[in-house]
């Protein structure tokens, strides 16, 4: 039975046994699936040509929708593709697309409902689809274009596109189909080439009707029309085929009369068309001995003429728009204070607004217009980047920078007592002055600034005031959080080593923008003969996709600190140790992140795999074979859900059981975990849950990748020579790795990171000595390396890091981006209890950043490294 909704219908019962002889027969009124059914085929969109507020102009073609079937068909995405309800896919999946196909302007979908999808289209009223799709999708394995790729779509109550079927919850196909002939009319309508163009041909026949052309003529003409519209698709084409032929057809009409041959005549549609003839031409009476024809040449030149004259007024119509368009461009170029991005969208927007019959004045007034309209939207759009609540503003929008100088002045109070106490003193906090700050801190800075602009101005009060002691009060002071950002980025030199943006709207991914050269191709150094094909050759402007993590960090905070009554009521000096703490806390997390993606990176490039590799204990240790290992790269969401395959991913296997990655937690269950001691050196061990060492059950088998990407030198001494000669062999490795760079990668490598232990090894070379030292190669007055090749070197400052005593990091600066999404902010404290549960007269919060750090594939080979190691004691 079929099940309907809830309005009288008539109900056909159709057998199940028989699906091969199984018919369906639509009416106007639509139908619901069986019971226990849970398919059905649904119209996801259709072509057309569209306006977005968003977007702009785009179009649905053919083309896109049959390239949307196509890497469906050959699941170009990587996974299966679902419906939501209302675009909110963290809501669970509605459906599940199976099929794809193309009926006639429609791309149609065979869904596998859910509940979900179920009850929002029955229940709810989610009635049509918004397809989620993109006109060139790129991979993020190979970074390979695509072309038009459907990630999904959303069942909604208001989609963009409309004149779309509803979804109806319509049985799958399942047999021959037979259509009501008035529901096959309404479908005519909508499908071929000619109906396409029904009004413009209805139109044709109306002012064919007023110049007293009859019927039979007109219907003649109209078919004539409709053979020359066939295969056309263009409106403007078959506007100025319809305008041609009602033309021509008037003037064969004014031909006829004027040479007194009234009467009905024929058209002769074959393929040259032959001209038009009269009927009865054979008959008697007057007429008899005067045919009512034209030549084929008459015909044909009256319709070139017609033809002609309808091309001239299109160049002159054109030719107008276009001079009317010069006059909107012109008044847009001139408009101060939007960039080139928003002039352009503008131009594209309005020029599809412009009409011949326009004056210049109308144009002006409605660019006028639409630049207020942008100006505004670029000081809503910036005064949110700043973290203002943002609505339609009314009337002139006016940017105070009272939070800025607010942020001066409690900057200024604090520095002042905290340069009195000993965690200064002791060189734990550096209080940087504001000019000797990076760029980026100061960026990160303005953003805080303008979210807690209020409290700001609210703790300079406090503070040179002497405000009232507010004991209710349990927000942790907003100069602390202010405090922990600029002491921590302040002395933080890795950012020097990568890109730094700030972007306040990122949500759940952000966008990395890099520049790849094209230089493939390029033959006979770019000489070119006679109608020669051109190599391409260049710089690209791509994007890399980028996920946001929160790095959180729980901090013990003494009542001290929270007490914020007045400035003689503050202990300036556990303000500061607190200080110094969760900022060196902060900033060692955000520097063994970075330095880590950077020599994770780096191994990748050109890294080799190897599997099932058998490895015996050796010292407490399992070693690889190849070494040194690539750090796996998983990539997750906030919730913690992993996007995509791992790279370069570890697998350790004990007598056959897999072995989960020991992760510090001291949460994981009972059992045997692995552990990878020493990425350099290829070094596994197996732990417990605790991390203590454990013993192997069987045979331990190791499948990693390891790095080619490295230049090793052994660091053990030959006994006729001395260790100062030994370890020029070092400096002349980081030349070796140079080359390689500069002179088969083409890049240039500007800076060197490695230990400080590494760095004062380095400095003992015979050719830092002040009688061989070369140019190029320096240290600085505290015998710090400073050089080396004439690149410049830094020191990593933070435990824990991959690069250990062994390595040296070579490499382009700026390969690697660090972006902050939501600066460093501290939760609301809550009392601070010890393990018994009693109270300690302190507080409890904990400091979250949400930022990516990330490195786009296709730049990993600017990077390079050296391993300088004991093969002896490995």
């Amino acid at each position: 039975m079929i099940k309907t909704p809830p309005f009288p219908m008539l109900r056909i019962q159709l057998g199940e046994d028989d699906q091969q002889h199984r018919y369906r027969v639509l009416s106007e009124s639509a139908l619901s699936l069986v019971e226990g059914k849970t398919k059905s085929w649904e119209t996801l969109t259709r072509t057309g040509s569209f306006w977005h507020p968003e977007y702009g102009r785009f179009q649905i073609t053919h083309d896109v929708l049959r390239k949307l079937i196509e890497n469906f068909d050959s699941g170009t995405y990587g996974q299966d593709v679902f419906i939501d309800v209302g675009h909110k896919p963290e809501n669970g999946s509605a459906g599940e697309i199976l099929k794809l196909r193309l009926d006639g302007n429609k791309l149609r979908a065979l869904i596998e409902w859910s509940p979900l999808g179920i009850d929002a289209v029955r229940n709810k009223g989610f009635s049509y689809f918004s397809v989620d799709y993109t006109e060139n999708f790129v991979d993020n394995e190979n970074r390979n274009e695509h072309g038009p790729l459907l990630f999904g779509a959303g069942l909604v109550v208001r989609p963009h596109v409309k004149n779309l079927d509803r979804v109806v919850l319509a049985e799958s196909d399942t047999g021959p189909l037979s259509i009501h002939e008035r529901l096959a009319r309404q479908l005519s309508q909508t499908d071929g080439n000619t109906t396409m163009w029904k009004e413009l041909l209805k139109a044709m026949r109306k002012a064919l009707a007023e110049k007293k052309l009859g019927e039979n003529l007109q219907t003649q003409f109209v078919q004539l029309a409709e053979k020359m519209l066939e295969g056309i698709k263009d409106e403007a084409k078959a506007k100025l085929i319809i305008s041609s032929v009602q033309s021509g057809a008037i003037q064969l009409s004014e031909e006829f009369e004027k040479a007194g041959k009234g009467g009905s005549f024929t058209i002769k549609l074959d393929e040259d068309f032959a001209g038009l003839s009269d009927p009865d031409s054979g008959g008697t009476g007057d007429n008899k001995d005067k045919p009512k024809t034209l030549s084929e040449s008459d015909v044909k030149r009256i319709l070139k003429e017609a033809a002609d004259a309808e091309t001239e007024k299109a160049r002159q119509l054109q030719e107008t728009r276009d001079n009317k368009k010069k006059v909107l461009t012109e008044a847009i170029e001139g408009a101060e204070g939007l960039d080139d991005s928003v002039k352009g969208s503008l131009k594209k927007e309005l020029s599809e607004l412009i009409t011949p019959e326009m004056s210049d004045d109308q144009i002006k007034a409605l660019a006028e217009r639409e630049i207020k309209h942008a100006n505004e939207q670029a000081t809503a759009r910036k005064l949110s980047e700043m973290g203002f609540p943002v609505n339609t503003p009314a009337g002139r929008v006016q940017v105070s920078n009272a939070s800025a100088s607010e942020a001066t002045r409690l900057q200024s109070l604090q520095h002042e007592q905290l340069r009195g106490t000993s965690a200064y003193l002791n060189g734990e906090i550096r209080l940087a002055e504001d000019k000797k700050l990076p760029l980026f801190a100061k960026e990160v800075l303005k953003v805080f600034d303008a979210q807690f602009g209020d409290k700001i101005t609210n703790a300079v009060r406090t503070l040179s005031e002497g405000g009232p002691t507010n004991m209710n009060h349990v927000d942790l002071p907003v100069g602390f959080q202010r405090e922990v950002i600029r002491e921590a980025l302040s002395d933080l030199n890795v950012l020097q080593l990568v890109s730094t943006f700030v972007d306040p709207s990122a949500t759940v991914a952000t966008q990395i923008p890099y520049e790849e050269r094209q230089t493939g191709g390029v033959r006979h150094d770019g000489i070119v003969f006679e109608r020669g094909s051109i190599p391409k050759a260049g710089v690209r402007q791509r994007m890399h996709t980028a996920y946001i993590n929160a790095v959180k960090l729980a901090i013990d905070v003494s009542n001290e600190v929270m007490h914020f009554s007045k400035s003689a009521g503050i202990n300036w000096d556990a303000w500061a140790r607190n200080l110094a703490s969760a900022s060196r806390l902060m900033r060692e997390i955000l520097c063994r992140r970075i330095a880590n993606e950077m020599q994770r990176a780096a191994d990748a490039y050109q890294a080799q795999a190897k599997a099932d590799e058998t490895v015996t204990l050796d010292g407490g240790v399992y070693k690889t074979d190849e070494f040194p290992i690539v750090r796996e790269k998983r990539v997750f969401d906030l919730q913690g859900n992993q996007i995509g395959d791992a790279m370069n991913p570890i697998k350790v296997t004990d007598n056959g059981n897999g072995l989960t990655a020991y992760d510090g937690s001291d949460k994981q269950p009972a059992g045997t975990y692995y552990a990878i001691a020493s990425y350099n050196l290829g070094y596994v061990v197996l732990v417990s849950e605790k991390g203590q060492a454990k013993s192997a059950a069987g045979t331990v088998k190791i499948s990693y990748s390891y790095a080619t990407n490295v230049k090793k030198v052994d660091s053990d001494v030959p006994a006729d020579t001395k260790k100062e000669v030994h370890l020029n062999n070092l400096i002349q490795a980081i030349g070796s790795r140079k080359a390689i760079l500069s002179g088969e990668r083409f890049v240039q490598p500007n800076f060197l990171l490695m230990s400080p232990t590494l760095n004062d090894t380095c400095t003992n070379a015979e050719q830092f000595t002040f009688q061989a030292r070369r140019d190029g190669s320096d240290t600085s007055n505290d015998g710090d390396l400073t050089r080396v090749k004439a690149i410049p070197a830094f020191g990593t400052n933070a435990p824990g890091i991959d690069l250990g005593d062994e390595r040296i990091l070579m490499g382009q600066r700026g390969v690697t981006s660090y972006t902050v999404a939501k600066p460093w902010m501290m939760s609301e404290p809550v009392e601070a209890r010890d393990e018994h549960g009693n109270l300690t007269g302190a507080k409890e919060s904990y400091g979250e950043e949400y930022n990516a750090i990330d490195t786009p594939p296709a730049l990993y080979g600017r990077f390079t490294s050296v391993l300088f190691y004991s093969f002896s004691n490995r």
